[in-house]
């Protein structure tokens, strides 16, 4: 499960995104992690954290649809 997700539009190519944190943690370990887009290989997030981060490219219906999770 992941520790958190939110939906984001990249600023370069505009593709629609799912961002989410890994429960796969290096305990102790902070660090600034980055997301990448899937599609253009831009920055499209950080954040300092034990996790790490993860973009999924997603349909215009789910980046619109009410989060579910």
């Amino acid at each position: 499960m992941a520790a958190f997700r939110f939906k984001k539009k990249c600023e370069k190519c505009g593709a629609f995104l799912l961002i989410t944190e890994t429960d796969d943690y290096a305990p102790g370990c902070k660090e600034r992690e980055e997301a990448w887009c899937p599609r253009c290989g831009n920055e499209v997030d950080s954040s300092m954290t034990s996790g790490f981060l993860k973009a999924f490219e997603i349909t215009e219906q789910e980046f619109n649809k009410k989060n579910d999770f």
